[in-house]
């Protein structure tokens, strides 16, 4: 899995778990998107800048990601 792939994914854990809107994904995927590559951010890190998520929101959608990864 790439690293946009991995950023999509908790880009929408996040939506699933109600910590932020479709909107703000959106955003944030572009300012990343949007970054020189050499300075792009992890999209966990641009939600924070943004002030759209909380450390403890990353962690949670980590952890789920993390449970999707050993089920399959």
């Amino acid at each position: 899995m790439n690293q946009e792939n991995t950023a999509s994914l908790i880009g929408q854990i996040l939506v699933a778990l109600g910590k932020i809107t479709k909107e703000q994904l959106a955003e944030a995927l572009k300012v990343q998107i949007n970054t020189p590559v050499e300075q792009r951010k992890p999209i966990g890190q641009v939600l924070l800048e943004l002030d759209y998520v909380e450390p403890n929101d990353i962690i949670e959608a980590i952890r789920v990601q993390m449970q999707m990864r050993s089920k399959t």
